[in-house]
């Protein structure tokens, strides 16, 4: 029986990057690609969603992989792989992500060239690989480059735990300290803070642990529990905004948050959201799709919404509808071009 819960959540968290994403062009935190007038509302949402909402997709991920093994070969498993995430990488750093930075170079570089020679720039100038003010970047697409990575790499080891029916059989309570793991594994090839040890943990304890039926019950019964907990430390990552500081103590306060959140968002997830109707069948479909084309839509629209001189919030309102619509408009064009499905991973149906 599918899980539908598992496909409710994956796409409930790929729409949370609208109104996360458009929060970062007003946030004091982190720098982006344009900036508007900074306010505490958009501190507020980065802060609240950074430390759960990436760790929930790997997550999902390893449960989904968990799933999709069981049905096919490993082979097949690499071909889809290949087909669903390398494919659309590569096609979003050709056709996507350079409009991104050429918006930054504009806005913080006072670029005036055209956009084809910035586009030649994009792939020849130094860069943080951030391309918050021009330059080479997978924007976000690294999450894309990250889950085809890590899913190669932990083939072998599903594969010889299939091999040894190696399953789960510790206490369900000993879920609880897992974020131990990742937490030392977030030191591991550590990229712009962006670690891929830590995001393999996720995505194998997805796999391993998450994706187990008594796991899911136990966080079904406990998910107030885990609700109140994650919601706890998620308030105290906003009121002392340790995003923005360093240190062990910090990480491991994000680590824990990120876990617990998590772990709420799953309970919750399968004792609400274990359904499908036309329009979570529409939105699991779309949802891949809106991932690739989102933030490159969402720039083109903030810097022109940038220059209006509308208050914050009609700003914020603007470019975050905006994105979102030009998002599905996308899809359906795309869905319907034979090129554009494969280039983009998009399913016909």
């Amino acid at each position: 029986m599918r899980k539908y819960f598992i496909d409710n959540v994956r796409w409930l968290a790929v729409l949370f990057l609208f109104p996360y994403h458009t929060a970062r062009i007003f946030d004091s935190l982190m720098p982006f690609y344009i900036k508007g007038t900074e306010t505490e509302i958009a501190n507020t949402i980065v802060l609240a969603a950074t430390p759960w909402f990436m760790p929930l997709l790997f997550v999902v991920a390893g449960m989904s992989t968990r799933y999709a093994l069981q049905k096919r070969s490993n082979l097949a498993y690499v071909k889809e792989r290949f087909l669903k995430l390398f494919v659309p990488l590569l096609s979003g750093i050709l056709l996507l992500i350079p409009l991104q930075t050429y918006y930054a170079e504009i806005f913080h570089n006072g670029y005036t060239g055209s956009y084809w020679k910035q586009y030649i720039s994009f792939f020849t100038k130094e860069t943080d690989l951030t391309g918050y003010t021009g330059g080479f970047t997978p924007g976000q697409l690294w999450f894309i480059c990250y889950l085809f990575v890590i899913s190669l790499i932990a083939l072998p080891i599903f594969q010889f735990a299939r091999k040894k029916e190696v399953r789960w059989r510790g206490a369900n309570i000993l879920v609880i300290p897992m974020c131990i793991l990742t937490f030392v594994l977030s030191y591991v090839l550590d990229i712009g803070g962006k670690s891929i040890g830590e995001y393999f943990s996720l995505f194998v304890l997805g796999y391993f642990v998450l994706a187990e039926e008594k796991v899911q019950e136990f966080l079904d019964k406990y998910r107030m529990a885990f609700l109140a907990v994650g919601a706890g430390f998620t308030v105290y990552t906003v009121v002392f905004q340790t995003l923005a500081q360093s240190g062990v103590v910090a990480r491991a306060i994000s680590i824990v948050t990120s876990w617990m959140d998590v772990l709420a968002i799953l309970g919750l997830g399968r004792h609400y959201l274990n359904f499908q109707n036309k329009w979570t069948k529409y939105l699991s479909k779309a949802s891949f799709a809106c991932y690739l084309f989102h933030q490159s839509l969402l720039i083109f629209i903030g810097f022109y919404v940038l220059q209006s001189g509308l208050s914050f919030g009609v700003q914020y309102i603007i470019i975050l509808i905006g994105s979102f619509l030009g998002s599905i408009f996308l899809y359906e064009v795309c869905r319907r071009v034979p090129l554009f499905r494969f280039l983009f991973a998009i399913k016909k149906g």
